[in-house]
């Protein structure tokens, strides 16, 4: 073996050649041709897909098959019919497809990447024996090589910091000779450099050589794996994997400087499974120690600059030659250097710096049983959990230059705490532990004797508490630097902050896993926390508050640096600044534990009184309340201290990580400990504690008494306004219940009446995104507590209060979203709120009349009453006279102890009203505060009328007029409304409006209308609707033949112009109007902006020429619509046969809108177009019969069949054939008497249009007859019919829930493409035709002019039709040339009336069956079905022209 180590060794030494794997196998292995062969032949084929894919290609994800969420499966590997009931996705992720890729799917996906016969077949394959002896050898020499050469890097490494390393390897990488030279006379580099490219290629070598030999080859993986489990020598306990593992950990993270190409963690990968997976964990365990290196770090003023520099030149050179180009900033990096390398020699400031092993964030990515069980019963965790304990051990000792602590064991551990199992797995460990007091732990209060005796380091979950408990606070003596407070110190905090929250919330994690296993019962919990409570307690004791307290250290540097110099006191703030941010580390991570436990308990037993807590803490903990509460007192301090250092830095980048905001890390609200505590003292120690809160915040002493004070009732306002921080200290470990303990319930209850305060209905996501912002803790099952508070409003679908609950505005809830706030407050004024509930809130109101109730926040009401006493407000006004706030916390902190003390100390408030009066009068006269004047006048206000039930009116001017203009048009508005919602008026204004022209005026000028007048419509084809049968049986009685069937729809708006202000407006548009935008894009009503391709003149006298005009501009716009229309393939050449059947086809739309929808037909004055057309018709008829022009009419409308058939059939016999007005009207008359019973506005307007003069009510009256007869008509009662059938075939077609919808028609494919738009990330969307149920990508895939929705409805369904998306279950209507894209939601969450936005639509959306659609837009869709009145949608909205492509696309 010694010729084949140094065989390789000599290849090492030529390490800038480069490796061809057949050489490596030939010259290390064996060159024997049988070796070789079976090596190859070995492989299975590849079965895995692999096929490429860039962004924007169509690929899906599947989590119902997928075991791994980074998977991805192309188009052709996605067997629909395999998905059924799936959570699948279309997605636009580049990489490969993973089909066939056993690790990645819980089974095959499809039949031509199955491997697993081959598999099985391959793994039998026996091995030759001496490549196996082969293999050995060569495995040993690499492992024994590399294990010299680890070690003599390892005794060197100090000497070359990592700044030197990247310098050296840039020089030569870059070939700067003169950098190079320079640095190998400053130190002997050149022979260590060798010694890591050696390294760096035998690990290149010992890679590329294996991964080529085991990759596909299940034979050779079983062999190496075993190999590597064999000893490195003879009579060594060391196995050859063991021995590589720990020279990787050591040497991993410097190769790293030096681009190490290969990481041996992907060539573990191959083999980490079944028995080598085991013992590869369990040696991982005990060497975890060789993971994590520890090296020197030098403190100089420029080594970040140097890295920077070298950074930005590298991006430079990417694409260039050389660096002449570069010179300048090249001779920067030298000075630099030399700078540098000066710093080295009189630096005396030294850190320790953290290297993680890339195998560490390997093992990380597992969640694995075999691991987990490893990890909870191997008994191999001790080198895992000193390194957490050393690692925050080194987090509090002073660094001069912020050096990553990285938190890859914690990691780790986070990822283990995250498996199912865990909670089952520690529950036996405890079984273990118990023995025989198992089940009395479980079921019953546990004796105190199993608490003291429990060791902690038994139990996977109190080892990690255990290691983070044992680390030396930071004290004055420790810090070494010059008080300058600079971004290192900010860095070095926030880095602390971030790793104690990780930290928490990874314990926390792991004890909710413990209470979710199944053994686990509300006894066992509290039981379990009462240990937890007593261990910490015990810790807190003996480990934490033998340190000196802060005054002391505090003292210590006043004496020893600020008092020895004559100092500003901005001055002294700017040092203690330093100094702050150092001693914030003793802040103990073991108080924050601590704390959260003791308000787990809390929640668990809902103490009533403050005696009763006090007794269970003396009981349990065996110690005088004396005693509790000086240890008590000392953690306060503490928490206060960081509460001051985090806002005494007045940055907001520390304040934002602390309120947990931190984007970038993960979020845990520090801040609520603090303040939860503070609550907890005040409730378990009354005006003692109050006054011990009041003297912490002296101790830390602020130069500034303005400072302190206002930081001290910022620490009190968060402690008065709400629980919001107690919710976020427990809510993780009760999320799961039914219920939440009453303070987490009424805290949250609180919240949301805030959020609702101003808006009575929210979607749930809104709501969820509103608690984020204001500092909730969002936790998974948060949803089921919100909908206890909120109900869903099924006619909207958004959630509202329950009746129980009022909206409310708390100011203080919204420190974290002043946004918001101040939309709220805008909203409030609008409702003509009072100044104090603008500037006050009324929050605290809505609790004090909730403390009536027995189990109203019991703490709170304790916590209020001891700080609103009288004496605290007095306290208050002596503290404000000794520093004066600037801001108005302190006034609604006087506010809220007014409020309090009115209700809890009435008789004293009355006593000492005056004496508070004149305090207020007092702080009023300062000139500094005249902003807040109307603050100082209401609460005087508040304590003359000694009630503070009632609302105070607003006080200055200014507001009082603002409030009486909003109050007389708030009042206006009402009359208006109720004139408007008149059964009488509407009546009324029904009978008379047919009549009343003096009320018709132009809707540009607002003069009356005078006879040149006229009305923008909109002409579209009638939509063809092939999943709707029933949809023509509404018109079959009007047919003529059986090739007769209407194509012509109408529509208009409301408004009137006359003709020269009409031509005005629109010319002054189109002036305006880009020249790109398409034509019926241009053409617009000026007021509603509804689209119109023709404009009726409405002159009782029109002329000829006008009639002429306005037929040869109808003709065109039809046969603009399609060129294909029946009309002029029947007619041909006729122009009079042409223009009688449009005419009639428009009469058909009107008569079936009169009929079918009355309202609409009278809102929007249709009448006036009706009574012109039959008006044109008769013109029309007479002029061309004048020109002998009439022949080939044949209409033979089947009457005494319904009303719409009888009326049609008079127009033809009476108008069209032979021209007989009175005739005429006798017959329609005769129909609307008939008639007039049932449809009595209908018969009206019908005789309004026909110019029937006879009062057919009075007519009707006189007739006993007719009374009698009271017909009615199959047509006019059909659409109510229609639209009940139409709906349940819309619900069938679309399915009652999005799950159906989406498995119904995905598989179905594009009906042009057969497949789905390969970019598809430009469109994002998949659609289905609700009249036919063809489905089609959004965006175009074919070669034609339109894009696909508008293609389709231009060839089937005559340019209208409805879609809904595949993606997010929106609904988009199109009207060609005009779509509308994304308009409506058609399905929503039964329970909380979501949507199913994009960002919803993803793997983690698991619940797609609880998307339901919604009835009444399936209502809607009905109706547009019916009334063919798609456009009328779209029409009165533009398209953004930004938002449209010219080939027909959105």
């Amino acid at each position: 073996m010694k010729a084949l180590i140094d065989k390789i060794d000599t290849k090492c030494n030529q390490h800038d050649k480069e490796l061809q794997i057949k050489d490596i196998i030939t010259a290390f292995i064996s060159n024997q041709l049988s070796h070789l062969n079976f090596i190859e032949n070995a492989k299975i084929p590849q079965f895995q897909c692999q096929n490429t894919f860039e962004q924007g290609q169509l690929v899906f994800q599947c989590l119902t098959c997928s075991k791994n969420l980074n998977h991805l499966i192309c188009l052709d590997c996605f067997d629909f019919s395999k998905h059924i009931g799936h959570q699948y996705i279309p997605t636009t992720m580049c990489g490969f497809c993973d089909c066939g890729n056993s690790e990645m799917f819980k089974h095959s996906l499809c039949t031509t990447h199955s491997q697993q016969i081959q598999y099985q077949e391959n793994i039998n394959l026996q091995v030759p024996q001496d490549l196996c002896q082969n293999l050995e050898l060569f495995m040993k020499a690499v492992a024994t090589l590399f294990e010299q050469y680890s070690q003599k890097i390892s005794q060197q490494k100090d000497s070359f910091p990592t700044t030197i390393l990247m310098l050296y390897f840039f020089s030569l990488n870059q070939n700067i000779p003169n950098l190079q030279k320079f640095i190998e006379s400053k130190c002997k580099i050149a022979a260590y450099f060798h010694l890591l490219s050696k390294t760096k290629f035998l690990l290149e070598l010992f890679y590329l050589a294996l991964d080529s030999i085991i990759n596909n080859s299940p034979s050779l993986q079983n062999v190496v794996s075993y190999l590597f489990q064999l000893p490195l020598q003879q009579n060594s306990q060391s196995s050859i994997l063991e021995s590589i593992l720990q020279s990787y950990g050591l040497v991993e993270p410097i190769l790293c400087i030096i681009e190490l190409p290969y990481d041996l963690s992907n060539l573990f990968q191959q083999i980490f499974k079944n028995q080598f997976k085991q013992i590869m964990t369990s040696l991982c365990f005990r060497k975890f120690q060789s993971f994590i290196s520890y090296n020197k770090i030098i403190v100089t003023p420029n080594s970040d600059i140097i890295k920077t520099s070298i950074v930005q030149l590298e991006n430079l050179m990417e694409y260039t030659n050389g660096t002449q180009r570069f010179d300048g900033i090249v001779q920067g990096l030298m000075k630099q250097t030399e700078m540098y390398f000066q710093a080295l020699q009189t630096s005396k400031l030294i850190n320790i710096g953290f290297n993680g092993c890339e195998i560490i964030r390997w093992l990380s990515t597992f969640q694995d049983k075999q691991i987990l069980n490893e990890f909870v019963f191997g008994g191999n965790t001790f080198e895992l959990f000193k390194i957490i304990q050393k690692q925050f051990q080194y987090l509090h000792k002073p660094n001069e230059q912020w050096i990553f602590c990285p938190s890859q064991p914690l990691e780790f551990i986070d990822t283990q705490f995250q498996q199912e199992d865990i909670g089952d797995l520690c529950m036996i460990q405890i079984q273990q532990i118990l023995g025989n007091d198992f089940n009395n732990f479980l079921n019953h209060k546990v004796d105190k004797k199993i608490l003291k005796n429990f060791q902690m380091n038994d139990l996977i979950i109190t080892t990690l508490i255990n290691s983070v408990s044992e680390a030396i606070p930071a004290v004055y003596d420790t810090y070494k630097g010059d008080y300058t407070y600079r971004v290192i110190n900010k860095e070095d905090l926030m880095s602390y902050i971030k790793y104690q929250g990780y930290a928490l919330q990874v314990i926390n994690l792991a004890i909710q896993d413990l209470f979710q296993s199944k053994l686990s019962q509300k006894q066992f919990q509290m039981n379990f926390i009462d240990l937890l409570i007593v261990k910490c307690y015990n810790f807190i004791k003996l480990k934490r508050n033998i340190f000196a307290p802060l005054d002391f250290e505090i003292k210590k540097f006043y004496h020893q640096i600020l008092n020895k110099q004559n100092q500003t006191n901005d001055q002294k703030t700017f040092l203690l600044k330093t100094m702050f941010v150092h001693l914030f580390k003793n802040a103990s991570l073991l108080d924050k534990m601590f704390i959260t436990f003791l308000y787990v308990h809390f929640c668990q037993k809902d103490y009533k009184t403050p005696a009763d807590f006090r007794q269970y803490l003396s009981d349990l903990l065996e110690d005088s309340i004396e005693t509790i509460k000086n240890c008590f007192q000392r953690i306060l301090g503490r928490c206060i201290q960081t509460f001051t250092t985090v806002f005494y830095t007045e940055d907001q980048e520390v304040i934002d990580t602390y309120y947990g905001l931190d984007e970038n890390s993960i979020k845990f609200k520090s801040e609520s400990i603090d303040t939860a505590f503070g609550k907890l003292y005040l409730f378990l120690f009354d005006s003692i504690g109050l006054t011990d809160i009041y003297q912490e915040f002296q101790i830390v002493s602020i130069p500034s008494m303005t400072q302190t004070c206002e930081l001290t009732y910022q620490y009190f306002m968060r402690i008065m306004t709400s629980d919001l921080d107690v919710f976020n200290l427990c809510i993780s470990y009760f999320h799961k219940n039914e219920n939440l303990p009453k303070i987490l319930q009424q805290t949250l209850e609180k919240t949301i009446q805030n959020i609702l305060g101003t808006q009575s209905h929210y979607l749930y996501s809104t709501i969820q995104n509103k608690l984020k912002d204001m500092g909730i803790e969002i936790t998974t099952h948060l949803q089921n507590h919100v909908l206890k508070i909120c109900s869903l409003d099924s006619s909207i679908n958004k959630l509202t209060l329950k009746k129980q609950y009022k909206q409310i505005y708390d100011p203080g809830l919204f420190f974290l979203d002043q946004q918001f706030q101040t939309v709220q407050l805008e909203k409030l004024s609008n409702k003509l709120m009072t100044q104090r509930v603008l500037i006050f809130g009324n929050g605290l109101e809505w609790d004090i009349k909730q403390f009536n109730q027995t189990d109203y926040h019991s703490q709170r009401k304790c916590v209020l009453q001891v700080m609103c006493s009288i004496p605290s407000i007095f306290q208050s006004f002596h503290l404000i006279n000794q520093g004066f706030i600037k801001t108005e916390i302190f006034i609604q902190f006087i506010y809220y102890q007014i409020l309090c003390a009115n209700y809890f100390y009435n008789n004293e408030l009355q006593a000492q009203t005056q004496n508070i009066i004149n305090q207020l009068c007092n702080l009023m006269r300062n000139p500094q505060i005249q902003k807040f004047q109307i603050h100082f006048e209401l609460i005087i206000l508040l304590l003359q009328k000694q009630s503070f039930q009632g609302d105070i009116p607003n006080l200055s001017l200014y507001c009082i007029s603002k409030q009486k203009a909003k109050a007389s048009k708030s009042q206006f508005k009402c009359k208006y409304d109720k004139l408007q919602s008149s059964k009488f008026l509407v009546n009324l204004m029904k009978q008379n409006f047919l009549n009343d022209k003096t009320l018709q005026q132009c809707d540009l000028c607002k003069l009356q209308l005078d006879e040149n007048k006229v009305i923008p419509m909109f002409f579209t084809n009638r939509v063809s609707a092939k999943n709707y049968s029933i949809v023509p049986n509404l018109i079959k009685q009007t047919e003529n033949s059986f090739i007769y069937y209407p194509t012509i729809s109408i529509e208009i708006c409301d408004h009137k112009f006359h003709a020269r202000c009409f031509e005005q407006s629109i010319k002054e548009m189109l002036m305006k109007t880009p020249p790109e935008l398409p034509e019926w894009q241009k053409y617009v009503c000026p007021i509603c902006l509804k689209c119109f391709n023709l404009q009726i003149p409405m002159n009782d006298d029109i002329n000829a020429l006008q009639l002429q005009s306005f037929n040869q501009s109808l003709l065109f716009v039809v046969k603009q619509l399609n060129q294909k229309q029946d009309i002029f393939q029947q007619y041909q050449e006729n122009e009079f046969n042409a223009l009688v059947e449009i005419y009639l086809q428009i009469l058909i739309n009107l008569i079936q809108n009169l009929f079918i929808n009355i309202e609409e037909f009278q809102l929007l004055e249709k009448h006036l177009i009706l009574k012109q057309i039959i008006n044109f018709l008769s013109l029309i008829v007479e002029n061309y019969k004048i020109c002998g022009l009439t022949n080939g009419i044949n209409y033979h409308f089947k009457s005494n069949n319904t009303i719409f058939n009888n009326i049609l059939d008079a127009i033809d016999k009476n108008i069209i054939k032979v021209q007989n007005q009175n005739q005429l009207k006798e017959e329609i008359y005769q129909i609307a008497k008939n008639f007039y019973h049932n449809y009595q506005q209908q018969m009206t307007i019908l005789c309004y249009c026909f110019a029937i003069s006879q009062n057919l009510q009075e007519d009707f009256n006189k007739n006993k007859d007719l009374q009698q007869l009271q017909l009615k008509d199959e047509f006019a009662e059909y659409y109510l019919i229609m639209k009940s059938q139409l709906k349940k075939k819309i619900i069938n077609i679309l399915g009652e829930n999005f799950q159906l919808f989406h498995d119904k028609y995905f598989p179905q494919l594009c009906h042009y493409c057969k497949s789905y738009n390969q970019q598809f990330s430009e469109s994002n969307d998949i659609l289905v035709c609700v009249l036919c149920s063809k489905v089609f990508c959004l965006r175009n895939c074919t070669e034609s002019q339109y894009g696909n929705i508008n293609m389709h409805a231009l060839e089937e369904h005559y340019s209208s039709s409805i879609y809904v998306s595949l993606i997010n279950g929106k609904l988009t209507q199109v009207q060609v040339p005009h779509c509308h894209y994304g308009q409506q939601i058609l399905y929503y969450h039964k329970q909380i009336g979501n949507p199913i936005r994009y960002d919803n639509y993803n793997l983690f959306n698991q619940n797609w069956k609880d998307y339901l659609i919604d009835q009444n837009k399936v209502g809607e869709i009905a109706d547009y079905i019916i009334n063919n009145s798609y456009q009328s949608r779209f029409s009165l909205q533009q398209t953004d022209k930004d938002h449209f492509h010219f080939r027909g696309e959105l």
